[in-house]
């Protein structure tokens, strides 16, 4: 099964949230912008590429709020509630320097840590949501002056009030891939990973 993954990024702690789709319509968007509303709240501008689904995406957010602005309490609620959806001009990509930079990361560090291996849905959700985590524990600036303190505030701390941490594992770079029960196998590949990022 092919996917896609949908990077959000916040422009104020730089914390970033991925979410798997299934195609690039403007639908699977959608519907991954609603999970992600549910889970990270509501934000009130959204900026993006003038990719043809997200402008889709765009087009339909705003039919569905003119139709519903007919009804004044909901007028009301919808104007003060409404997402404001920006565009990058045309051929302009360096305009969305932020997010760009968390989509090359992701797709380099997906690249070198998968490789070739064909993941269930189950393994490649763990992998990203690991990946998510890792992603949101690097450092932004140190939590205190004092240089001893080797405490950094992370974007992590904004989305839980402390810093993400994992499950220990066993080291597992070594073992062969036949020789892995498939869920060691995510544990593999995400260890992988923090090689990567590590060096």
């Amino acid at each position: 099964m092919k996917c896609y993954i949908c990077v959000f990024v916040c422009f104020t702690t730089k914390a970033v949230h991925i979410e798997i789709v299934g195609d690039l319509t403007s639908e699977a968007f959608i519907a991954a912008l609603k999970r992600f509303i549910g889970r990270r709240g509501k934000p009130t501008e959204i900026y993006s590429d003038c990719g043809t689904n997200f402008i889709a995406a765009d087009r339909e957010l705003r039919r569905v709020g003119a139709s519903l602005r007919k009804d004044e309490p909901v007028n009301k609620f919808f104007m003060e509630e409404s997402i404001r959806w920006k565009f990058n001009p045309p051929a302009a990509p360096h305009f969305g320097g932020l997010w760009e930079a968390a989509i090359k990361s992701a797709k380099l560090h997906l690249k070198r840590t998968i490789g070739n291996q064909i993941l269930t849905y189950e393994e490649f959700l763990t992998l990203i949501l690991q990946i998510e985590a890792c992603l949101n524990s690097r450092p932004l600036c140190p939590i205190s002056e004092d240089p001893s303190e080797l405490s950094v505030l992370t974007p992590g701390h904004f989305i839980i009030g402390t810093a993400l941490t994992t499950i220990p594992e066993e080291n597992l770079l070594d073992e062969k891939i036949s020789n892995l029960k498939r869920w060691k196998l995510t544990q593999q590949l995400f260890q992988s990973f923090l090689e990567t990022v590590v060096r």
